[in-house]
């Protein structure tokens, strides 16, 4: 990719395409080197990268929510998940994906630390993970389900270590559906790429 080229493309400056460039080097899509920037190919070590940093910082998440939280605010995560399970069909998948993400968002929210919260945001957003619930099979789908509510239950119970086991073990197997739905991917690979060739350098392209 060169900056003048897609400039021109999109009939823009230079500088906000710069701009977007060094977002998706930041989300770790693109990379810069001598003659422009390269698209990063998709392997298993990134993703698995990306999970263990969501593992660790959501599975204290829900330690702190379980200790912190106030008795209202777990009222609230339990409609949250009352109403994902009055739409697991096909049809109310959207509304489904919402509640979803409310749920990990509301006990995220339970643990009051914003920076904690922010790192989780980062990579939760990163494009790896974005599909999320809407690539869910049905089986998985009613899998997720079933594990919020034994979450649920451990954070209720206000048992702090099993409700960071269990976070930990949902994200597991979100792990394992994120790798099986990449590897259908062209140019997805088993290995990761090295992370910088011959002809890349750190510095920002100059072409």
């Amino acid at each position: 990719l060169v900056e003048t080229d897609l400039a021109k493309e999109l009939s823009a400056s230079r500088t906000p395409v710069r701009q977007g460039l060094q977002r998706l080097e930041l989300e770790g899509l693109v990379s810069a080197s001598r003659h422009g920037w390269i698209v990063r190919e998709h392997s298993a070590l990134d993703i698995q990268h990306i999970y263990d940093v969501r593992i660790a910082l959501e599975g204290y998440a829900s330690r702190l929510a379980t200790e912190r939280a106030s008795d209202e605010h777990l009222e609230y995560i339990k409609s949250v998940h009352d109403a994902a399970l009055a739409n697991l069909e096909p049809a109310s998948r959207s509304e489904f994906v919402k509640l979803h993400d409310e749920f990990h968002d509301a006990i995220v929210r339970g643990a009051d630390n914003a920076l904690l919260a922010d790192a989780i945001r980062r990579y939760r957003e990163h494009p790896y993970n974005r599909r999320g619930a809407h690539s869910y099979s049905e089986e998985e789908l009613r899998e997720a389900v079933r594990s919020h509510g034994e979450l649920l239950a451990a954070i209720c119970a206000r048992s702090a270590d099993e409700a960071e086991r269990l976070t930990r073990a949902h994200l597991a197997l979100s792990h394992d559906a994120t790798l099986q739905r990449f590897a259908a991917v062209p140019g997805f690979m088993p290995q990761a790429a090295d992370e910088q060739g011959p002809d890349e350098i750190p510095s920002q392209p100059t072409g």
